[in-house]
């Protein structure tokens, strides 16, 4: 609930410890937050392996990409809870704020998946009659969900200044700056 990852010894099933989407998919299914359903989209042409509550989940499992953000290494103990969390990556911290409650109407936290190749020439969807583009829904942190033609967006994470220009596949360099939405 407070956007940290968590520490080594807490339970998050074979997915990681929170920094992978898999590992938050989990947490959201195993804590009865979503049922399975809501990890396949409806637009799959191809048929995923439904969630079945025994072993991992893996990227074959759900057709969404989550915000990406990364850990440290270090431990941190909150003094008041004593829950232990990974502190955060300094370049990713911009976009591990918006993995809380943050009503950001302009942070992507996630998407449809990219089919294609990351990067701006290889993207593709679901939703795609040809390769190269990208079509699909983004969840911004304001709870309000679009459908987009492109992959393309105006965000803002954190308190880092607006991105005019931000591809959701492609990593710009500027670490918790842009969006970066990763499947697997």
């Amino acid at each position: 609930s407070n956007g940290g990852i968590l520490a080594d010894g807490v339970q998050t099933g074979n997915s990681g410890d929170g920094s992978w989407p898999q590992a938050r998919l989990w947490i959201l299914l195993d804590g009865s937050f979503i049922t399975p359903e809501y990890a396949i989209s409806p637009s799959e042409i191809e048929p995923i392996f439904a969630y079945s509550g025994v072993g991992p989940v893996t990227s074959d499992h759900y057709s969404y990409a989550f915000l990406n953000y990364e850990k440290t290494g270090g431990v941190q103990t909150d003094s008041r809870t004593g829950e232990q969390t990974y502190a955060l990556d300094p370049s990713t911290v911009g976009r591990a704020a918006e993995w809380q409650q943050t009503l950001n109407p302009q942070a992507i936290v996630l998407s449809d998946r990219n089919t294609g190749i990351d990067g701006t020439h290889g993207v593709n969807s679901i939703h795609s009659e040809s390769p190269g583009s990208w079509t699909g829904s983004v969840l911004w942190n304001d709870n309000h969900v679009s459908f987009e033609t492109t992959q393309f967006f105006q965000t803002q994470y954190g308190s880092n200044a607006l991105n005019m220009n931000d591809n959701i596949f492609e990593d710009d360099g500027t670490g918790g700056y842009d969006a970066l939405m990763d499947h697997d």
